[in-house]
């Protein structure tokens, strides 16, 4: 029942007619509450209900609602991320975004390739890629492309020190109640701890969380 408005918030903030977006504070009728600006450019919460949405069909076996209810969300979703990368030759990045209530509503409450945002796009991506399977759906080519092209985090120091940021140039700089920045350890579960690499840049971003 939301979708009009999800549509309505795709074009007012990006300007494309087939996407949907999410802001992270509604109320019953999907009305932003609070002016909370940062929690309005927050597509993170679009890619959330679109991985609970996968996850429904995925368990549960219903390919009926992952036909015709959550593929076209998760694909509109999508449309949303692919709009606000900037590509350079294979390299994407994403200029804008934020990490859930990091530095509050602040003006500088923001940066590129948060890394919140980056695992929620890989997480996406990832889910798009096995439902194209399932439903025989061919994938767009540009998932891939990001997948490849797109950092899975981004990453702060230099080697063999670096850790996990919260977006360029923006270390964890202080305790915090949200871990939205390794939301590609859990839950998205886009980073191979397994890999030894990631091993120990996950073990030293939760060792400095």
């Amino acid at each position: 029942s939301w979708e009009d408005a999800l549509k309505q918030n795709a074009k007012a903030f990006i300007g494309i007619d087939d996407g949907v977006m999410l802001p992270h504070a509604v109320d019953d009728r999907c009305t932003c509450m609070g002016g909370f600006w940062t929690g309005c450019i927050d597509h993170g919460c679009t890619a959330w209900v679109a991985q609970m949405m996968y996850d429904y069909a995925s368990f549960s076996g219903d390919a009926a609602f992952l036909r015709d209810r959550a593929y076209p969300f998760m694909v509109k979703t999508m449309r949303v991320y692919e709009a606000m990368l900037e590509r350079t030759g294979d390299a994407f990045v994403l200029p804008v975004g934020v990490s859930p209530e990091y530095r509050g509503a602040s003006m500088n409450a923001w940066g590129a390739n948060p890394s919140f945002q980056l695992a929620c796009i890989h997480r996406l991506i990832e889910n798009l890629q096995s439902a194209s399977a399932a439903l025989s759906e061919p994938p767009a080519p540009i998932w891939r492309e990001i997948a490849d092209g797109l950092p899975r985090a981004c990453l702060i120091g230099d080697e063999p020190h670096d850790q996990i940021g919260l977006w360029q140039g923006t270390p964890l700089e202080e305790s915090h109640r949200h871990h939205s920045h390794l939301a590609g350890i859990c839950p998205f579960d886009i980073i191979d701890l397994e890999d030894e690499t990631w091993r120990g840049i996950a073990n030293r971003s939760l060792g400095r969380w």
